[in-house]
């Protein structure tokens, strides 16, 4: 194998192992996202908590 040939398939493997890495991070993101909007979405705000309870009181 020739020293280019070598550094062709350096190269390939270099990018292709790069390549893996920015797909596992990428969705590795997208999971952290999607897990923090279902979390937002089960969250009750106080200020609407506290509407909510001030609103069901009853009146005197």
């Amino acid at each position: 194998m020739t020293e280019g040939e070598a550094h062709k398939v350096h190269i390939q493997y270099t990018f292709s192992a790069n390549a893996f890495c920015e797909i596992v991070i990428w969705y590795a993101a997208i999971d952290k996202i999607l897990k923090l909007c279902r979390r937002w979405e089960r969250e009750v705000s106080l200020d609407q908590k506290n509407l909510n309870v001030m609103l069901s009181s009853p009146k005197e």
